[in-house]
């Protein structure tokens, strides 16, 4: 289970996940490492796209993470869920940085986690795309 920020105006408009150019290159990621998108459960902390692509608060992650998030975890009984960047992190873990745990499993009395960075960021920074792609071979069956 792959988990980001929100749905961008695309998703959002399609009412799925990770459609629009983010998504586009997270799928190049899983097929270069050879991880096949159809066993993979993409979705995001928050369900609605912020207005004016803002950041999600606090409030609204909490109310998405109780309402759906931990809804939809319950019912797809993932093995890993991997975190695509900070909002992802504060849905689930609450806190810590992306840059100081991407890369590493972490195991939760309820899940086991791995953190990486969004895909929007690793298109926008050479140095956050390499990170990313060394994080997600780690992942490979």
């Amino acid at each position: 289970m792959f988990i980001g920020e929100a749905p961008g105006a695309e998703e959002d408009k399609q009412g799925v996940a990770f459609v629009g150019p983010s998504g586009k290159f997270l799928y190049e990621l899983l097929e270069k490492n050879k991880i096949k998108k159809e066993v993979c459960f993409l979705t995001s902390a928050v369900k609605c796209h912020p207005e004016k692509n803002r950041k999600p608060t606090s409030a609204e992650i909490c109310t998405c993470r109780e309402t759906w998030l931990k809804k939809q975890i319950t019912l797809i009984k993932p093995k890993l869920i991997v975190l695509l960047g900070q909002t992802a992190i504060e849905s689930l873990l609450g806190e810590g940085k992306v840059k100081d745990l991407h890369g590493r499993v972490i195991r939760t009395s309820e899940y086991n986690l791995f953190v990486t960075y969004h895909p929007s960021a690793a298109k926008r920074f050479p140095k956050i795309k390499k990170m990313m792609e060394e994080d997600l071979k780690k992942l490979r069956v």
